[in-house]
């Protein structure tokens, strides 16, 4: 994963800062997993309870990360604060 986000931030040269969003769409991809590990994403916070306790959502509208601590109820689902 590590080489493949240094790829990723040398292709952005010169241009400025490196966008939030832009990051998250590298990470997500570089992520090594498949089946229900696979992130969900939608465009908005999650409204559904979630499926297993570390579940991760992405709300790719308002550039969020959310992880699951626990499967009870939507409140379960608890936002990651990411630093610029």
């Amino acid at each position: 994963m590590t080489a493949y986000l240094a790829s990723y931030v040398t292709s952005q040269g010169n241009q400025g800062a490196i966008s939030i969003s832009g990051l998250l769409t590298a990470l997500i991809a570089a992520l090594p997993v498949s089946g229900s590990a696979v992130p969900l994403t939608g465009t908005a916070a999650p409204s559904a309870k979630p499926s297993y306790v570390g579940q991760i959502y992405v709300d790719t509208t308002n550039v969020k990360v959310y992880v699951a601590k626990g499967i009870a109820a939507s409140s379960d689902w608890k936002e990651i604060t990411l630093v610029a």
